[in-house]
């Protein structure tokens, strides 16, 4: 039982340090906002009822969501976007990585 309690412990610290770190969870709610907006347009802008859905119409709603959430993992990845996500590397970190080591 030991294992299990240290496990979730370190576990939760791990969350906690990704959550501190990095801009993780201003993404996740921006992709959220962006895939119900994009979602209940495109439904709406179809002439599907939102409470009568079928297979067809549920797809191409989940799909234009997912492909709106496109651009908040762009956005994401680009070091020069400092909003959240990727930090661009300090010079002295560039250096480092550029210089070679002889085995």
């Amino acid at each position: 039982m030991e294992v299990g309690v240290n496990m979730y412990a370190d576990f939760k610290a791990w969350i906690k340090d990704i959550k501190d770190n990095t801009g993780i969870d201003e993404a996740l709610v921006e992709f959220l906002r962006t895939f119900v907006t994009v979602s209940i347009s495109v439904a709406l802008g179809l002439g599907i009822p939102l409470l009568d859905i079928s297979g067809g119409d549920f797809r191409t709603i989940i799909s234009a969501g997912l492909a709106s959430g496109l651009q908040i993992l762009v956005k994401y990845l680009d070091p020069k976007n400092t909003a959240f996500g990727v930090k661009e590397k300090s010079p002295e970190e560039k250096a480092a990585a550029d210089k070679q080591f002889d085995i």
